[in-house]
């Protein structure tokens, strides 16, 4: 069994995305935490494509393992946020994003 706050580290060179099975419910409740993490990934979005800032993407496994990225933001789509090298997580399974 498996501790739901351990975190794994993993960059995006050595990530594996077709061996991840993302959490398919909703991690976060409430509209108002949905609507800041959105407004946290478009701005992650803007500091990664003007000023190459990166940023710590955490997001849980099917297992409900936190998982841990830094990269920078490439894009925001309406389910799905894409790093570098088509890394492509879906938002429903994002926990949180800090500046770094």
């Amino acid at each position: 069994m498996h501790n739901m706050e351990q975190t794994l580290l993993l960059t995006p060179n050595k990530f594996d995305i077709h061996n991840i099975q993302f959490k398919k419910e909703e991690v976060l409740n409430s509209e108002l935490e949905k609507h800041e993490l959105r407004t946290k990934l478009v701005s992650a979005m803007k500091l990664g494509n003007n000023h190459r800032q990166k940023v710590r993407i955490q997001f849980l496994n099917a297992a409900n393992e936190i998982l841990e990225i830094k990269a920078k933001v490439w894009s925001v789509t309406e389910k799905y946020v894409i790093l570098k090298n088509s890394i492509m997580i879906p938002i429903a399974s994002i926990k949180n994003v800090d500046y770094i």
